[in-house]
């Protein structure tokens, strides 16, 4: 019925309750209402015997009663009327839209274009006369090259620029003009320049200790990492299994000796950390030399790169486990460098390439609990 009479579907739910109520329909529930539409209305209207709409033919009806009806009935209208107003759609007139001036289009174009190939021609004649007027008053005259090489002989005023040059040739001078102009400069005295062959002195002396009681010294230099002191020992925050560095930047360090309390944490377990000591240590190398501990206990001499790698030197088959808690002395010598655990040597190797440099701690630590370093010392060897 909306799409027919165009009204939307709340009118008409609005208009049919209407129609209920004037049926006397509007107390019943859906399906009785639809059952007495169907059984009384829908076969008087099919037949159509309809009632008649005349006055004549309706019954006769008190006054008092009369009077209310027809009042409901006028509002009930009035407000039909209202929401029945249908509004007639407004005409409106079709403005086609505004034909394009192609003229005007081609004019401003062609303005363009002409403005473009002026400016050309503008930017042409300035460069093309603005040469000639800078090679003409601005710049110095060339100097033909016989007159050049005049003046650089002889002297401003035996230049005539009317005659051709003409060079004239010098006699050598006496042996007697020679000793004169000999005897009258003597000679320079020769001083010899003295080069500076001492070795570069470091910045921190040796022997050099800490036992991290007072936090960490300020001639430690953190590479990475987040380290700290507890409980009057040297640790690091977990770095989920990375490599992280503590190291001693001295490059003018040569030979040595160190000696530090390590303490390996989760000891003999999954979540077991590795400690590392690097040696001869520099700041431009991307590989730090180091002995540490692998996930075997085991100490094994290699090259860690910052970017996590390691290259095995050499292994440790000296038939012993480093163990939980012990103390770590490692000797660098010229190209000699040896590992004791617990005052026992464990291994030593002889590699060129490192002479110089400072040292490095590191741990590899994923769990809570991360290695310790304590009573660190660092002594000079003769």
């Amino acid at each position: 019925i909306g799409e027919n009479l165009t009204y939307s579907e709340g009118m008409i739910k609005t208009q049919m309750s209407y129609i209920f109520i004037k049926l006397e329909l509007a107390e019943f529930k859906r399906g009785e209402r639809r059952k007495i539409l169907m059984e009384e209305f829908c076969p008087v209207i099919k037949s159509g015997n309809l009632p008649p709409t005349t006055r004549d033919s309706e019954p006769e009806v008190a006054n008092e009663i009369v009077e209310p009806l027809s009042k409901e009935e006028e509002e009930i209208i009035e407000e039909l009327q209202y929401d029945l107003m249908v509004v007639e759609p407004t005409t409106i007139d079709y403005i086609p839209p505004p034909k394009k001036d192609w003229f005007k289009i081609f004019r401003i174009i062609g303005c363009a274009i002409f403005s473009f190939i002026f400016a050309i021609a503008l930017i042409f004649i300035g460069i093309y006369f603005g040469r000639d007027l800078f090679s003409s008053g601005d710049t110095e005259p060339t100097i033909p090259v016989d007159t050049l090489v005049a003046q650089t002989i002889a002297e401003p005023d035996e230049i005539d620029d009317t005659e051709p040059f003409q060079s004239t040739i010098t006699q050598e001078p006496t042996e007697t003009e020679l000793q004169a102009t000999t005897n009258t400069s003597p000679p320079p005295t020769a001083t010899s320049i003295p080069t500076n062959t001492s070795t570069p002195i470091p910045s921190l002396q040796l022997p050099f200790s800490d036992d991290f009681d007072d936090g960490i010294s300020s001639d430690w230099t953190v590479l990475n990492g987040t380290w700290f002191t507890a409980n009057g020992k040297l640790t690091t925050q977990a770095s989920d299994w990375d490599w992280v560095w503590l190291a001693l930047d001295e490059p003018e360090w040569q030979n040595y000796r160190i000696k530090v309390n390590v303490f390996i944490s989760s000891y003999a377990s999954a979540n077991q950390s590795s400690v590392a000591i690097a040696v001869r240590t520099q700041k431009a190398q991307s590989e730090l030399l180091a002995f540490y501990s692998d996930f075997l206990v085991r100490g094994i001499w290699g090259l860690v790169g910052l970017d996590q790698n390691f290259d095995v030197i050499s292994g440790s088959d000296e038939g012993f486990s480093i163990p939980k808690e012990s103390n770590w002395e490692i000797e660098v010598n010229g190209n000699t460098f040896i590992v004791y655990i617990n005052g026992r040597e464990y291994h030593r190797i002889t590699i060129s390439g490192y002479e110089f440099g400072g040292i490095a701690l590191g741990v590899k630590c994923g769990s809570t609990k991360c290695p310790t370093f304590d009573n660190f010392i660092i002594e000079p060897i003769p």
